[in-house]
């Protein structure tokens, strides 16, 4: 419930229930309009219809729907109002809930008018000012030209292996042994529509000579890495794979951002279903699946072509100017104008990259704009400053790397110069000595890692002992 009790169902199975109630006036002017129109339904029905049940209903066929329009623009009448929808929410316990059931009536409810709006039409109600605020944001999927879901294996125990040597076994095993015999080893189950043990092996031996050369990394889970054999032919090792958006992965480093069209998909009541990969993604990255897959580069392609090139690693400064081994940065021409425009700057693809990673993560952006996140692809607000912009995409980087697991040289000097700090805070050290000694013996100078009376070394030393720090403490 919103205020954290126990909230239980009235039904026993999963929670997310709703009660609808659907009431059909017999005065409204759309219901009598429909009437008619379904009376010039049959100007558009064939003569004979095979039922009288089915010629009762005709005017739900879809040559109604048609009919309804025309008879519509013939007459000149004016779109009619949607149905009304009223709404509420009833939390607690079971018996609480079957209480208020028994006890209320429609009339007695206290219901809340809606006024579902497009493109979704939502049964729920929403801030409409704040979402007037959030649709100035641009969505992910108009800031990216190229996107699509993960790969489809149908075959996950086959597809993907916990190692580069067990995936190599496995190809060795699909060219050598019999059908009868991979069945049985790897417990396959029957054919499919798309996965067929016989297509399996023929798209295998067609590189049986060079197999290293297609054998992949993939993102299988959050932080779940996994190997495959992937090669451009769907239906065959795995059921799709996705060409047209891994192709950008195959060679040299890329990333990508993971969004899902649908974040209360997975079930949380938290937003869980954003993430970065420099790897090819399986469609079941997150629980029940459908993220989208948003390169950051792309290879240049003819259908890829931008003034904005990323030139590969490995190419030389001298062939830098070549065709061959360059990228292109995957956002839609007026993105990148509308971005450029807005800061009179042209911010590399990893900066915007970086920004758009720091406030999917931002705190108050999520908790905000928690229920348009629920529904669609998020929207992404732009901030006024450029220096606010600069230093958002410097924390969206550093925590892109977190999430990649790859080490960050920042993040190792900065963690060493705080162990430093810690060190002369809480570790230091100093050496002790007196000025005069008076015994014959020198025996008053020794390290010291505490404070220290002034008399330590002798009472009869008539001048107090020096202690000199090995470090100075200095506010920042």
């Amino acid at each position: 419930t919103p205020d954290g009790s126990k909230d239980e169902n009235v039904f026993d199975i999963m929670q997310g229930v709703s009660i609808n109630i659907f009431v059909k006036n017999r005065n409204s002017s759309l219901t009598q309009s429909l009437n008619d129109c379904g009376g010039l339904a049959r100007s558009f029905m064939p003569d004979k219809l095979p039922s009288p049940h089915l010629a009762k209903h005709s005017n739900l066929t879809q040559d109604t729907r048609i009919s309804r329009s025309q008879h519509s623009e013939d007459s000149n009448e004016k779109p009619q109002k949607l149905a009304q929808i009223h709404h509420y929410d009833l939390y607690g316990k079971r018996s609480d809930k079957t209480n208020f059931l028994y006890e209320n009536t429609l009339d007695s409810i206290a219901w809340a008018t809606l006024q579902p709006k497009a493109p979704f039409y939502l049964f729920i109600p929403q801030n409409e000012s704040l979402r007037a605020e959030y649709d100035k944001g641009w969505s992910v999927k108009d800031v990216f030209k190229v996107s699509g879901v993960g790969i489809c294996s149908k075959r996950d125990k086959i597809v993907f292996q916990n190692s580069k040597e067990n995936i190599k076994k496995l190809l060795q095993d699909f060219i050598t042994k019999p059908k009868e015999e991979l069945y049985r080893i790897y417990n396959i189950g029957e054919d499919s529509r798309d996965w067929k043990l016989e297509s399996a092996i023929e798209c295998i031996k067609e590189n049986k000579d060079n197999l290293d050369e297609f054998i992949m990394q993939c993102h299988y889970r959050p932080f779940d890495m996994r190997w495959t054999y992937y090669v451009n032919k769907s239906r065959a090792f795995m059921a799709y794979p996705v060409y047209d958006v891994f192709q950008h992965f195959l060679q040299d480093d890329n990333v990508a951002l993971l969004v899902s069209r649908q974040s209360s998909a997975v079930g949380d009541d938290e937003i869980n279903t954003i993430a970065i990969s420099d790897k090819m993604v399986d469609i079941n990255f997150y629980r029940r699946g459908g993220e989208q897959v948003m390169p950051l580069y792309l290879k240049n392609t003819e259908s890829s072509k931008d003034k904005s090139p990323k030139k590969n690693k490995k190419d030389s400064q001298e062939n830098a100017d070549s065709k061959q081994g360059q990228w292109v940065e995957n956002f839609t021409p007026e993105f990148r104008e509308f971005i450029d425009a807005k800061y009179n700057e042209h911010f590399s693809p990893e900066q915007i990259l970086g920004y758009i990673y720091a406030v999917l993560f931002h705190k108050d952006y999520r908790e905000k704009y928690i229920d348009f996140l629920k529904i669609d692809f998020p929207k992404i607000p732009f901030v006024e400053s450029k220096e606010k912009f600069l230093a958002l995409s410097a924390l969206g980087q550093e925590l892109m790397l977190t999430h990649l697991m790859q080490d960050s040289q920042q993040e190792r000097e900065r963690e060493r110069e705080r162990e430093q700090k810690m060190m002369r805070m809480t570790c230091n050290i100093g050496l002790v000595a007196c000025r005069q000694v008076v015994s014959k013996e020198f025996t008053h100078s020794f390290i010291a890692h505490t404070i220290m009376e002034m008399c330590y070394i002798s009472n009869r030393t008539k001048e107090g002992n020096y202690l000199f720090p090995l470090y100075l403490y200095q506010k920042a």
